[in-house]
């Protein structure tokens, strides 16, 4: 086989076979590049999904969506028998518990739905969600999208004509052998790039087993919610029980100083009292909380190794107090769910515990009416 038959057989024929799936592709990106996408297709396509394809919750079981179903699950009736056996509980009380658990359960469901509509080949697919979460692997398709009158048919069609030309062929090759290899050299980039896949898809499965963990430390959130509405309905609820993230302590604002009020998983070391005004103090974590007047979360380092999150709360009967989580920095579980966003924000762990606090404040403020209206 000489040179020209060579190149005709591995050149042309490559094309052929790839030109189909290349084109199918780089069509549907150009369609969707100016679409908008996020809420009509990544936040409602899961429930439009649910309801045309019963035979997909076989794929959660992968990532152990059962768990986190069945999770959900239990507490919406649990939650309905609680609401009716504990009349004292605020309703605005329950709504905030209830809303912020079917929250979390759906961004869940969210977040893994736009993992599938950024994977090329799959229905879901859609250009947005794979710029937002393959930035990398965008920027290389973004070339083919950005020259709307390049595709691999006529690429084909023109090698094709030059190797079939019933002229002379030397003519025609040497008029467009420029031509020619301008196009091998971007073949061989794209074989290069595919060649570089291995690399990530390499760093893509170490992403799954990161996600697959935080899925497991969500379950476990969900677990302990459920437990605590049981134990809230059994009266055995209290402030150690909120042990969500381990290690935390509460204090409550009072004029210039925070009173200490309940801690768990700690070294035991908090103070009784913070006085703010003191210098020493103004750096804390604690006291920037309590001090601030939106709401914002801190951080501190009390010693290496050892990270302090502070955010305030508003309470009842205009009470304020600052949540402080202590935590290992090698605590992935901990960090996952109140500072790094990993699976859900980590507002919605403040919102969470903000409610429970506000449902146990109610009942102490309630016990206390009852034992000042017995003691008269």
């Amino acid at each position: 086989m000489n040179v020209k038959d060579e190149i005709k057989t591995n050149y042309l024929s490559f094309l052929s076979e790839i030109q189909d799936d290349f084109d199918q592709t780089i069509k549907l990106m150009r369609e969707q590049h100016n679409e908008k996408w996020f809420w009509g297709k990544a936040v409602l396509g899961p429930l439009v999904l649910l309801g045309k394809q019963s035979k997909y919750f076989k794929t959660l079981t992968a990532v152990k969506w059962g768990s986190i179903v069945a999770a959900i699950g239990g507490i919406v009736p649990g939650s309905l028998t609680l609401a009716n056996l504990t009349p004292d509980i605020p309703a605005w009380g329950w709504i905030l518990a209830f809303s912020g658990s079917l929250v979390v359960g759906y961004t869940v469901v969210v977040n893994w739905y736009i993992g599938k509509m950024a994977t090329i080949g799959t229905p879901y697919f859609h250009v947005g969600a794979f710029k937002l979460k393959r930035a990398a692997e965008y920027q290389i398709w973004h070339k083919f999208i950005s020259k709307t009158d390049f595709n691999f048919k006529s690429l084909y069609d023109f090698v094709n004509l030059v190797f079939n030309h019933s002229s002379d062929d030397s003519i025609l090759l040497s008029l467009t052998e420029g031509r020619i290899t301008e196009k091998q050299a971007e073949i061989i980039k794209l074989e290069e790039t595919i060649i570089g896949y291995e690399a990530v898809i390499a760093s893509l499965q170490e992403e799954m087993r990161e996600l697959e963990n935080s899925i497991a430390h969500l379950v476990g959130m969900l677990k302990k919610v459920n437990e605590n509405l049981y134990r809230l309905n059994n009266g055995r609820l209290s402030l150690t029980d909120l042990d969500f993230v381990p290690g935390y302590s509460i204090y409550r604002i009072q004029g210039d100083q925070l009173q200490f009020i309940q801690d768990k998983g700690t070294s035991g070391n908090s103070p009784e009292i913070i006085d703010m005004k003191d210098p020493k103090n103004s750096e804390l974590a604690v006291v920037l909380a309590a001090q601030s007047t939106k709401q914002a979360v801190y951080e501190d380092e009390p010693y290496p190794g050892r990270i302090l999150i502070a955010f305030r709360m508003n309470m009842l009967e205009d009470e304020k107090w600052v949540w402080c989580f202590h935590l290992d920095s090698d605590d992935e579980r901990s960090l996952s769910l109140v500072q790094r966003n990993d699976i859900i924000s980590a507002t919605v762990t403040y919102r969470m515990i903000h409610a429970f606090c506000l449902l146990l404040h109610a009942i102490m403020l309630s016990d206390k009416e009852e034992h000042q209206h017995d003691s008269i």
